[in-house]
């Protein structure tokens, strides 16, 4: 990589990831960067932690699509508390909020104050539907390290189809302003579609996200898992990829993780890369929310044994560039024995 886009890497992580950095803070990533790269130990780095599956949209495109709701099973308060300090234990420097809907659990604040009382940063992904003003002033007393909004086209009418809610796109719109006026990093999330590349709306959506004042966009390539498991055919073509690849801006546009950015090898997973997991609203452990197999339950086990496990598997050490769930060897391993299941995830020990 030129030394000038490193540069501008660097300098784009640290406007977003960077802000408020505290000397516990550093003290972490020096300890991750001693313990990970000089020592070559699998230390995870963060965590993407559902704290449910409930949503008011119904995309067509949704990862977690496949997994059941379930509200009456999700983890209490206090089981989410125990988790976090779970976390903290393992040195953890910032946890994803996720869902479903992160902002429909009524204890969320609680959360992220606890959170930030361990001295965690944290960041949630939103379909934006519930950012208003009053929430983004709790978020900023929160000290959210940064938010995520889904924006899914530049057409507020493909959106809001895309999402199943008329109005999503202007409630993400009305959000991600509201996000950029409280000064809290804000990134506009998107994947790549098929369509997007061909018709010019994610070069479209990104001048969008430029003139709204976000922090930069973050573009998923298609998961071909939750409502798309059986539908290979969202999978980009490496010529598609390409196309997306002529839209990234060290200062701007990413494709996946900051952490696969900063590397410069964006198609890397960084679960396989033992650099963060997953935790389901129901407590289950698992690489990330698109891959549907439990390495165990919280409820059940200890999370840092469970981890440890999870990384000694011979499914977390396939040689895969991009999304395990695209993967054939994975498909094929599990694929059937994924789909005939009513009930995911299934575990990864009976697979």
């Amino acid at each position: 990589m030129r030394p000038d886009k490193q540069l501008k890497q660097w300098i784009f992580a640290a406007r977003i990831f960077g802000k408020g950095l505290t000397w516990h803070d550093y003290l972490k990533i020096t300890r991750y960067i001693f313990l990970k790269r000089i020592l070559q130990k699998n230390i995870p780095v963060s965590a993407v932690f559902a704290i449910t599956y409930r949503c008011q949209c119904n995309c067509v495109h949704c990862s977690v699509g496949a997994y059941k709701s379930k509200p009456d099973e999700e983890l209490t308060t206090r089981e989410i508390k125990n988790a976090i300090n779970a976390l903290s234990k393992l040195w953890i420097f910032k946890i994803t909020f996720f869902g479903g809907e992160p902002l429909l659990r009524e204890d969320l604040f609680e959360l992220l104050n606890y959170a930030g009382s361990l001295r965690m940063r944290v960041s949630i992904d939103t379909n934006g539907l519930a950012l208003t003003p009053e929430v983004v002033k709790k978020l900023k007393l929160a000290k959210i390290a940064n938010v995520n909004i889904s924006l899914d086209s530049p057409d507020p009418d493909i959106h809001d189809k895309l999402r199943g809610v008329p109005g999503c796109f202007e409630r993400a719109i009305s959000g991600i302003k509201l996000c950029v006026a409280a000064g809290i990093p804000c990134l506009v999330s998107t994947y790549a579609s098929k369509r997007a590349i061909a018709n010019g709306d994610m070069k479209k959506l990104i001048s969008l996200s430029r003139s709204l004042g976000a922090s930069g966009v973050k573009i998923l390539l298609p998961i071909i898992s939750g409502k798309w498991l059986g539908s290979m055919e969202e999978k980009l073509s490496l010529q598609e990829e390409e196309e997306v690849r002529k839209l990234l801006d060290p200062l701007f546009v990413y494709i996946e993780d900051a952490l696969s950015m900063l590397r410069n090898s964006s198609k890397r997973c960084s679960s396989l890369d033992k650099n963060f997991f997953y935790i389901s609203p129901f407590g289950d452990i698992q690489l990330c929310p698109a891959v549907p197999l439990s390495f165990g339950n919280i409820r059940h086990h200890d999370l840092s044994s469970i981890v440890k496990k999870m990384w000694a598997h011979p499914t977390s050490n396939i040689k895969c560039e991009g999304c395990l769930i695209n993967n054939k060897v994975f498909r094929d391993r599990y694929f059937s024995k994924i789909t005939e299941k009513n009930n995911l995830p299934i575990s990864a020990y009976e697979a």
